[in-house]
C-alpha cells in the first residue's frame, strides 16, 4: 500500500450561469487532480502552485498570473488566456483543446510532450523552452545517494519533486536541477535542504529557489 497524502484540491463546478473567482490568490499549495468548470479567473494569482493532474473547462483566466507552478498532466479545454502571464512554469504531458492565448506572454517556461497544436495565438517566439522528449539523466553514485535520502522526506514525495509512482525517478525536474546547479554541487545542495522545513516547497521553480538560498549560504 503506498503513502497516502491529504491533498488541498479545487472543486468549482458551476452548472447555472458563469460563476466568477476573479482576484483570487493562491501560493504554494497543492491542487493535484483540481476541477474547474465553467469559472472566470480572471485576474487571479496562482504563484508555486502545484496543479498535477488537473481539468480545466470553459475557464477564462484573462490577466491572470501563473509563477513557478507545475502543470503536468493536466487538461484545458476551451479555455481563454487572454493577457496572461506564465513566468518559471513547467507544462508537462498536458492537453490542450481550443484554447485561445492572445497576448499571453510566457518567461522562462518549460514545455514537454505536449501539443500545442490547438493553442490559439500563442507565441511560440519567446519565453518558451519546449522539449518533445521527456529526458533522461545519467545519475551518477553520489547523486543517487542523495535521491534514495530525499525519497523518506514526506513533503519531496507528496509533490512528487524527485520521485515518481512506481519507484520512479522524477527525471524531467532532476534535468533541470543538474542543468542549473551541475552534477557535482546538487547532491550537496539536496542534501542540506532535506535539514531544512520542506513544508512550502510544492513544484519544481520552488525547490529551485530553496536550493540556490542553500547555495549561497554554504
Amino acid at each position: 500500500m503506498g503513502t497516502k497524502y491529504k491533498i488541498d484540491r479545487l472543486k468549482r463546478i458551476s452548472y447555472h450561469g458563469r460563476k466568477n473567482m476573479s482576484s483570487a490568490k493562491y501560493r504554494c499549495r497543492y491542487f493535484a487532480k483540481s476541477q474547474l468548470v465553467r469559472f472566470g479567473c480572471g485576474q487571479s494569482v496562482f504563484e508555486f502552485i502545484n496543479f498535477r493532474g488537473s481539468l480545466f473547462k470553459q475557464i477564462s483566466f484573462d490577466n491572470a498570473k501563473f509563477h513557478g507552478c507545475d502543470l503536468w498532466g493536466a487538461t484545458f479545454n476551451n479555455c481563454k488566456f487572454k493577457n496572461t502571464i506564465f513566468s518559471d512554469c513547467v507544462f508537462m504531458a498536458c492537453r490542450f483543446r481550443k484554447c485561445d492565448f492572445t497576448d499571453a506572454l510566457f518567461e522562462y517556461t518549460i514545455v514537454v510532450n505536449t501539443n500545442l497544436s490547438e493553442c490559439k495565438n500563442l507565441n511560440h517566439s519567446t519565453g518558451i523552452s519546449n522539449y518533445m522528449q521527456y529526458p533522461k539523466n545519467d545519475i551518477d553514485s553520489e547523486l543517487q545517494s542523495a535521491l534514495n535520502i530525499l525519497k523518506e522526506n514526506k513533503n519531496i514525495r507528496k509533490h512528487r519533486l524527485l520521485h515518481l509512482p512506481n519507484n520512479r525517478l522524477n527525471e524531467l525536474n532532476i534535468f533541470l536541477l543538474t542543468r542549473k546547479f551541475g552534477n557535482s554541487v546538487l547532491p550537496k545542495l539536496l542534501l542540506e535542504m532535506n535539514r531544512h522545513s520542506t513544508t512550502t516547497i510544492t513544484t519544481y521553480k520552488k525547490m529551485e529557489l530553496e536550493l540556490n538560498k542553500i547555495r549561497k549560504m554554504l
